[in-house]
Order: structure tokens, then sequence, then C-alpha cells
């Protein structure tokens, strides 16, 4: 939804625009983006969204997860907790329509998971 109303405020765009990741997207002003890209290209940066690598994104997802695990282990449940959040903010939802149009209770389980995971995380549960 913020994306859409992102595009709202930009005239049309005349080009393909340069490939940034959704993140970058997401954090980054709109002078952000005129001074890292250009003035010219901030129309076609937020009105073009990048195709959806899906599997990439799962893959990315994954990686976070390792990462919690990794530093729970340590004993930073704090570090852990963000490490899940941001796979599940920044990596999951982006394609959760992918995915729930394949399996939708997959998805349902996944979301149940990730909030199971993170409650663990903040009650310090060490078998998180």
């Amino acid at each position: 939804m913020a994306f859409y109303l992102f595009s709202l405020r930009q005239p049309d765009c005349d080009h393909a625009p340069a490939r940034l990741p959704l993140d970058e997207l997401a954090n980054a002003s709109d002078p952000d983006l005129v001074r890292s890209h250009g003035a010219g290209e901030l129309a076609c940066l937020r009105r073009r969204l990048p195709d959806l690598d899906a599997p990439a994104f799962l893959a990315a997802a994954r990686s976070r997860v390792e990462e919690a695990t990794r530093l729970s282990g340590q004993g930073d449940a704090a570090g852990a907790e963000k490490a899940v959040l941001d796979a599940y903010l920044t990596d999951i939802e982006p394609i959760e329509p992918w995915l729930r149009a394949r399996d939708a209770e997959v998805v349902t389980q996944l979301e149940a998971s990730f909030t199971t995971t993170r409650a663990a995380l903040q009650q310090r549960d060490p078998h998180a």
C-alpha cells in the first residue's frame, strides 16, 4: 500500500528505472533517492517497482533465520529477534501474495511460526 501511495505523487515514468532492493526503496526518502540516483530517476523508482524474485527472497529469509539461530545460541536474544523480524518483514512479506497463491495454509503456518518464535525470543526462552 505504501509503495502505491508513493507513486501517486509522481509524474508518469518514461523509462525503466535502475534495479534497487525493495528495502532500499521502502526506507529511502524521496530526497535520498534523488541524491543517490538523480532527480530524473525518482518518478520511475517510485512508479515501477522491481520484479520480485521469490526464490531469492526465500533464500534471504532462510539466511536471516539461520543468523537468528546463531545469535540466539550466543545468548543474543534481542539480535535474534531482530533477525527473525527482518526475515519476515523484508523477505517474506513482499512475496506473501505469491506464496499465498500457491499454498495459503503454509503461509498461515509460516506467520504463526514467526510470531511464536518472536514471542519466545522476547521471553528469553532458550528453546526459541
